[in-house]
């Protein structure tokens, strides 16, 4: 008789940030599935979608996610750091997500997260107040804890960034990141938090993730370079 394979025919991928556009969803899908190893250069992307919040299905894209999407294979070659998972990544982009939305409904807030590669970061970095997570157990300080989410929006609206190791395990915040080279080339037009967040990552191997105070929009830099704005 036939054989079927055990293997289910189809995996699935949890994207953080809600309610951007259409291009944006799918740029947030080919960043995660290259992540995890699911797509790879030469294939051709099929993407079924409709308008944020409306709950129905009206367009399907065909792309090459190559030539549409190149920076993001350039992306994967240079490869997250080792140290960093993916579901910090998801974790650091849902929360900046928020910060961002609340920051349209009352006073914005704009923050940097440096995830990863910290023995290279910490030697790049200095306190700009006293490290309100200093002395608390990893366990409690990591940002996968559900219950952390309003103390870290609240440690959002200091000045500085939060440094956080690959696993989630938050090292400081309210810290001033400023990369020790005097030989960074930081993109034309970048306000200081973006300018932070694109010298860090020049210097180590570390992703920063930046919500802007004065458009509520979310960076992510890699390598110097931003990448994605959603």
């Amino acid at each position: 008789g036939q054989k079927f394979s055990a293997a289910p025919r189809f995996s699935f991928i949890s994207i953080p940030v809600r309610g951007r556009t259409r291009h944006t969803q799918i740029e947030l899908s080919l960043l995660f599935a290259l992540s995890e190893g699911r797509l790879k250069k030469g294939d051709r992307v099929v993407s079924i979608l409709g308008a944020p919040g409306s709950e129905v299905l009206d367009s399907v894209m065909v792309t090459d996610g190559e030539k549409e999407f190149g920076r993001f294979f350039s992306f994967q070659d240079e490869e997250l750091p080792a140290d960093l998972g993916r579901q910090i990544l998801s974790r650091a982009l849902e929360l900046a997500n928020e910060i961002a939305d609340e920051g349209r409904e009352c006073k914005p807030t704009g923050t940097i997260f440096v995830l990863g590669d910290y023995e290279n970061v910490k030697d790049h970095c200095r306190q700009m107040i006293i490290n309100p997570f200093q002395g608390y157990c990893e366990e409690d300080r990591n940002m996968l804890d559900p219950a952390l989410a309003e103390t870290i929006k609240e440690f959002a609206k200091i000045d500085g960034a939060f440094v956080i190791r690959g696993d989630g395990v938050i090292m400081s915040a309210g810290t001033y990141v400023k990369p020790r080279s005097q030989h960074v080339a930081v993109p034309a037009g970048l306000g200081s938090r973006h300018a932070a967040g694109a010298s860090i990552t020049a210097v180590s191997q570390a992703v920063a993730v930046v919500v802007s105070e004065s458009t509520r929009k979310v960076s992510l830099f890699k390598n110097g370079e931003r990448f994605l704005e959603l």
